[in-house]
């Protein structure tokens, strides 16, 4: 996220009036995270801003709060401060934009089932790969991925597309969740059959069908989550996308939660495989854009590489990564959203997605 800290001096730490929504008598229970993050919205309204100005709002390692806002006054900040509290930090930060790709379609797509054993660029099973010093996995360089079929079973990181009636919808899978493939809620609603494969030329090339869409979540407050099941099936590891189509295999070690400071790997099937982006934000809530709508999602986790594209569109629902022992790697989450020109990514939170979907990531 861009930081750009609100110049306003003492003004911003002037005294504060709480709303009415926080408790008045001096022994009632503090508040939980999610509820001082749900004072933040209408504390906005009344501060004489928009919605659409609300793009991030959090809670740091030290309980401070933080509103990123699009364009705001020094006398909006100020009555911002007044409702939330003294130590409210008020900065500019771009709005986030869903990460899913779609295009425009002015006829009926043709579709062409090709042969996955002909048209594949990968096998389902090769060999597990050895990230480098670099971070990226062992022969593989970082840059822009080309779409590939691959042979079924499905593991994440694979590129799905669907026919959406006026245009064409793509986006990425993350990981076997609980028996099924998680991906992200917005890229499609309950009971969308998706196909694994890509757009090219008005044409959908696909390998076959990627399963149908259930327990999608995205809106309301709730992480951006949704999970696959039937199609070819699914495979327990993970694809790390290099340039020109390549992938190297990875196993699954398990699911973590991103800690502030530490690094991530995203694996958008548009962006690849990239590394050292820095957690700057867990367990936030965002105001997301998608195709002219803006939503409140929250469980989010955000993270920053000025130095590289971390997320494009057509990334939404790759997998968010950290390195573990024995050559695996943990999913920390499920892309969303990107800002900054693709240098932030905005991803669900893995403790937040556990908890909505009752399930957890499949080892293997």
């Amino acid at each position: 996220m861009k930081r750009t800290t609100a110049l306003l001096g003492s003004a911003v730490m002037v005294a504060a009036t709480m709303l009415a929504t926080l408790p008045a008598a001096a022994n009632a229970a503090p508040l939980t995270h999610d509820q001082q993050l749900a004072l933040v919205p209408p504390a906005v309204t009344a501060a004489g801003l928009r919605d659409d100005q609300l793009s991030v709002w959090y809670l740091d390692e030290g309980n401070t709060l933080h509103v990123g806002l699009t364009s705001y006054t020094t006398q909006q900040a100020e009555a911002l401060v007044d409702r939330l509290g003294t130590d409210t930090v008020i900065t500019q930060e771009d709005q986030p934009e869903a990460a899913i790709g779609h295009a425009p379609k002015s006829s009926a797509a043709a579709k062409q089932l090709l042969n996955p054993s002909a048209g594949a660029r990968a096998s389902a099973t090769p060999a597990s790969g050895t990230p480098s010093t670099g971070g990226v996995p062992g022969g593989l360089t970082v840059g822009p991925y080309e779409p590939f079929l691959t042979v079924p079973t499905y593991p994440g990181g694979v590129r799905i597309i669907r026919d959406a009636g006026d245009e064409i919808v793509w986006c990425s899978t993350t990981a076997l969740w609980g028996g099924k493939m998680l991906f992200a809620g917005h890229c499609g609603p309950n009971g969308a059959k998706w196909q694994q494969g890509y757009y090219d030329n008005g044409t959908i090339a696909s390998s076959g069908s990627a399963g149908t869409a259930s327990s999608v979540h995205w809106e309301a407050n709730n992480p951006d989550v949704a999970l696959l099941s039937g199609g070819n099936g699914f495979d327990k590891g993970v694809y790390l996308n290099g340039d020109k189509g390549n992938v190297t295999y990875a196993h699954i070690a398990g699911a973590a939660v991103s800690a502030i400071g530490a690094t991530i790997c995203t694996d958008g099937t548009t962006t690849g495989y990239v590394c050292n982006a820095k957690v700057n934000m867990v367990n936030g809530c965002t105001n997301m854009t998608e195709e002219g709508k803006t939503v409140h999602e929250c469980g989010i986790d955000s993270a920053n590489n000025p130095n590289a594209i971390v997320t494009r569109p057509g990334d939404s629902g790759g997998p968010v990564l950290a390195p573990s022992t024995g050559g695996k790697f943990l999913v920390t989450g499920t892309i969303s959203a990107e800002s900054n020109g693709g240098h932030t990514v905005y991803y669900s939170n893995a403790n937040r997605i556990k908890q909505i979907l009752g399930t957890s990531v499949t080892v293997g």
